[in-house]
């Protein structure tokens, strides 16, 4: 018979109570968990016996410093997934510089932003440091395929600030299987292939795919029509999965490298509005069915699914580890949770599956899932000076992280 493993949760003290405006509710708990899992008291990432060797007792009560951030339901607020993708290239920064940086680039105001997706860490994918989930923001659709070993699913949010599950399989099926290309303030037009030929009247698409070595091979492109080089921020996730945004540039090259892609054109009415310099976006879009969803946030494991644990307790679940977390109530108020670990020599054990389930149902969270944590986990907060606030203890200090879930409002004040 297989066994079930449980766990109990128990506020020990609230430390602190703050509210911010639009009546968000930050509270750092000390709090206490018990579970009758077989492991050590605290894992860390290279495996459990590297912090302690001392197992868990199933009798004994842990301490656990916790954060949580309590976000009533508005649709003022909008949650935004912020990154840094400069020069072709994903890239790691801190929570509160990539919170800045956003801010300064869109005139919003960030109230606060948590850690969100798992990512490339070992940079092994063909396109290295690469999110695991969708990456999606303000209408341009970075990131539109999931994959990788952290990953099984992604939460949207729609208009309604509703926040909608989606399974790896159903993710994978959200945009359409052809990309467009927008010639900005005129027109949009399919692409009719990707890295083959175009037909009459059509329009292809040519962009190089990282090799092993991270490096895009030099290819002559052989035209079949009128070819336009393309050069700015392109995000070759996969091979359909493509995300290029430039101007039109002379080139007497056609060769294909990791700072240009190419279009190549049979359509007359294409060519007509084509010149150099023209700033062209080509990405695949929502099929008309997910429009409404203007966010995703990418999540590897469900921690409750109506109110209730799946007691599953595999891969990232089994281990005590630090975690972030997100919840969302049954007044559709969103919870963020992060707690601490690795550190029990500061209270902070870090918590597993079931502990984590136990946590998410004090908050009266009907719905919870497990972003990435360890060393990633950070909750930041916007004072009253208007500074971003580091709230936890995270157990390598602040980390570099690949994105962020932010809460923002639509102008700095």
């Amino acid at each position: 018979m297989k066994k079930e493993f449980t766990a109990k949760f128990k506020v020990d003290k609230i430390v602190e109570e703050v509210i911010y405006p639009y009546n968000i509710k930050y509270q750092k708990i000390k709090g206490l968990t018990k579970t009758n899992y077989e492991g050590t008291v605290a894992g860390n990432k290279f495996g459990e016996a590297s912090i302690s060797n001392e197992m868990i007792d199933k009798n004994k009560y842990y301490t656990q410093n916790i954060v949580a951030l309590t976000i009533p339901y508005n649709k003022d607020l909008k949650f935004k997934q912020v990154f840094k993708n400069n020069n072709s290239a994903w890239e790691r920064e801190h929570l509160d510089i990539l919170a800045q940086t956003y801010e300064q680039e869109t005139g919003e105001n960030i109230i606060a932003i948590i850690n969100d997706d798992f990512f490339d860490i070992s940079c092994i994918f063909p396109f290295p440091g690469q999110p695991d989930g969708i990456v999606i923001q303000n209408q341009n659709n970075y990131k539109t395929k999931s994959y990788g070993d952290y990953m099984s699913g992604n939460l949207g949010v729609d208009i309604n600030n509703n926040f909608v599950s989606f399974s790896l399989e159903e993710s994978n099926n959200l945009f359409t299987n052809l990309p467009q290309i927008d010639i900005f303030k005129n027109k949009s037009f399919t692409i009719n292939s990707v890295n083959q030929k175009p037909k009459q009247g059509e329009i292809a698409l040519y962009f190089g795919l990282p090799n092993k070595d991270h490096k895009v091979e030099p290819k002559v492109i052989n035209p079949e029509g009128k070819l336009y080089a393309v050069k700015g921020l392109i995000l070759p996730n996969g091979e359909n999965d493509f995300y290029g945004k430039g101007k039109i540039i002379k080139t007497k090259e056609n060769i294909l490298k990791e700072d240009i892609f190419f279009l190549d054109s049979l359509s007359q009415e294409f060519d007509n509005l084509i010149e150099n310099n023209t700033i062209v976006r080509v990405q695949y879009n929502l099929k008309e069915e997910y429009k409404k969803y203007y966010a995703f946030f990418g999540y590897k494991g469900i921690i409750l699914e109506n109110g209730e644990f799946s007691k599953q307790m595999e891969g990232n679940f089994r281990i005590r580890h630090p975690r972030t977390m997100i919840g969302i109530k049954e007044n559709k108020d969103v919870v963020l949770v992060v707690v601490d670990g690795r550190k029990p020599e500061q209270g902070s054990y870090g918590v597993n599956g079931a502990e984590m389930a136990e946590i998410m149902k004090c908050f009266n969270c009907v719905q919870a899932y497990n972003f990435d944590g360890g060393g990633s986990s950070a909750l930041f907060v916007k004072n009253e000076k208007g500074k971003l606030e580091l709230k936890n203890k995270p157990c390598e200090g602040p980390r570099k992280v690949i994105n962020g879930l932010s809460i923002t409002t639509k102008n700095i004040t």
